[in-house]
């Protein structure tokens, strides 16, 4: 889409915004905005389905409400963008930059984060049912009461991120906050299987962080090992 187009089609929107003679809603359904710069960008509603957004900048941008629905967003710099109740259902949004960003009740549903930067994200109340969260960079995010029912978290960083009590619990203990997932576990930055956990010897917890890790799993092994236990 060409500069000139798109410039009027978001000054038509932002009318549409202030409720504003002339304004129009925004309709970028299946446009090509490749590489484009539209950071800050005011497109809260829009109608962005389909949209090629790959490598876009959307630093900043309001795009709260906005249908991006199956758009494909990878690659694109997102960070601190509002995406609160965006609807980002089977949307590509893999190796995506969404550092800070503001996703407060945002549905994901069959979403595909891989890979995605989303390190101190705001995910509470997001429907992340069935999203591809494979690699993922979470830490410090916030799940609170997100959805994550068959979101496939393998390999995600979940450092110092809050969990949704669920498919990931959250424990926040003396010395380190205690991430489980189905079948991993975080402690601080070691992210490694439940199994492989409780097969580590005292060799091995000296090697991660020293006495004081060591202090820590000789009086938390047998605790996480029944929360573990718990879960299942």
């Amino acid at each position: 889409m060409n500069e000139e187009k798109l410039d009027k089609i978001l000054a038509d929107h932002l009318k549409w915004l202030n409720n504003e003679d002339g304004g129009v809603r925004a309709n970028l359904i299946g446009a090509d905005l490749r590489n484009t710069v539209l950071s800050s960008a005011k497109l809260s509603s829009a109608d962005l389905r389909n949209t090629d957004l790959r490598n876009a900048n959307l630093m900043g941008a309001n795009l709260s409400y906005a249908s991006l629905t199956d758009a494909d967003l990878s690659n694109a710099n997102l960070s601190s963008a509002d995406l609160s109740s965006t609807y980002l259902s089977t949307a590509d949004l893999s190796y995506a930059k969404l550092s800070d960003t503001n996703l407060i009740g945002a549905n994901l549903t069959d979403a595909n984060l891989s890979n995605a930067d989303l390190r101190g994200a705001n995910l509470t109340d997001a429907d992340l049912t069935d999203a591809d969260l494979m690699g993922a960079n979470l830490s410090y995010a916030n799940l609170s009461y997100a959805d994550l029912t068959g979101a496939d978290l393998s390999s995600a960083d979940l450092s110092y991120a809050i969990g949704n009590g669920r498919e990931i619990q959250t424990h926040q203990t003396k010395f380190y906050l205690v991430n489980i997932t189905k079948d991993r576990m975080q402690i601080g930055c070691e992210n490694h299987s439940i199994k492989g956990w409780f097969k580590f010897d005292n060799k091995r917890i000296l090697e991660m962080d020293g006495k004081k890790g060591l202090k820590f799993w000789k009086k938390w092994k047998p605790i996480l090992k029944l929360m573990v236990k718990t879960k299942e």
